[in-house]
């Protein structure tokens, strides 16, 4: 056996020391790397709520996998049209770890919002979003944003300019439960954009012609604000019909209120609202931070020829965005 000196064990002893505490160094680094590079490879699950039956909701559903489907994420889809799945919805959103969850329209964000599951929201497709974001409901702290369908009186005013250059009198139907903001911040609004905005509430849909012949002489145009209540099968045909006869355009909310008979309607592009709800999603699975109300990018335009030469009106669509233009003859 080799009889080291004292000084030569201490240095081999150090030596020894060095080489473990290098090799511990080295696999930890080799760990942290396996471990990071599992949470990156590890998908986020996120769920998203709609209703089938629903085809602005099938629009955006499409725009929304678009955004989607570079995203390193799970997806899984509830369709609330689905048999037996309202019965179930709790629990299901229970058992499942989600990341987030995407709501697609309003009866998916007041099931959402009242599920007991833990996990964070994003609603789009909703009217009245403001209303929705006041709720007093168990969810309301889990609601980390929302694309609202609400298009602004500026929006509409610009619109109406390039299509109507002479027509700069406004008129808008309320009902109770709709025009979030007051009538006059409306009117300022209505104002700066060069129009002159006139107000008529209706208490209910009973009301509604009413509230419409109280507009009559002294507007240009008669603006439907989106009102699931106001607005029904037994309502819109009659307003159709008292548009006509008034020769009072009506301005509708959706193509089919266009084609149904309003003079023209400015829509949101359902499919570019659900790419712009994937964009605030991916926000929110990397930052974690609530992200802000957002209103729609993009306003289609239905004009409906027919009923415009009924009226004796021509708008001015030559120089208008064709993929943003529905013409309707």
């Amino acid at each position: 056996m080799t009889n080291w000196s004292p000084a030569r064990r201490e240095v081999r002893r150090v030596r020894l020391v060095i080489w473990v505490a290098f090799m511990v160094l080295i696999l930890g680094i080799h760990v942290t790397i396996a471990l990071g590079q599992t949470a990156t490879t590890v998908p986020a699950r996120i769920a998203v709520v709609t209703s089938s039956s629903v085809p602005a909701y099938a629009e955006a559903l499409e725009g929304l996998k678009k955004g989607l489907e570079d995203l390193s994420a799970s997806i899984e889809l509830l369709d609330l049209d689905r048999e037996g799945i309202r019965d179930t919805f709790e629990e299901t959103l229970r058992e499942r770890s989600n990341a987030l969850v995407i709501c697609i329209g309003s009866d998916a964000h007041r099931i959402a919002s009242r599920a007991g599951a833990a996990a964070p929201f994003i609603t789009t497709m909703i009217l009245g979003g403001m209303t929705i974001a006041n709720e007093q409901s168990a969810g309301r702290e889990r609601l980390v944003g929302a694309v609202t369908l609400e298009t602004a009186i500026s929006t509409i005013a610009l619109n109406l300019a390039a299509l109507f250059p002479d027509m700069k009198r406004l008129g808008i139907l309320l009902g109770p439960e709709s025009g979030i903001r007051r009538e006059p911040e409306l009117r300022a609004e209505a104002q700066r954009a060069g129009f002159t905005l006139r107000v008529a509430r209706a208490a209910g849909p009973a009301a509604l012609l009413e509230a419409f012949h109280t507009l009559e002489g002294d507007v240009d145009f008669v603006w439907c604000l989106p009102d699931e209540a106001l607005y029904t099968a037994a309502t819109v045909k009659p307003l159709l019909m008292a548009s006509l006869r008034s020769r009072l355009p009506l301005i509708g909310f959706s193509a089919s209120f266009a084609r149904a008979g309003a003079a023209i309607a400015f829509y949101p592009d359902y499919a570019d609202v659900g790419v712009q709800t994937a964009k605030m999603a991916r926000r929110y699975v990397a930052s974690r931070q609530r992200q802000s109300w957002e209103t729609p990018r993009k306003t289609m335009v239905a004009v409906n020829q027919r009923v415009l030469r009924i009226l004796g009106l021509r708008a001015e669509v030559a120089n208008r965005e064709p993929e943003t233009l529905l013409v309707l003859k």
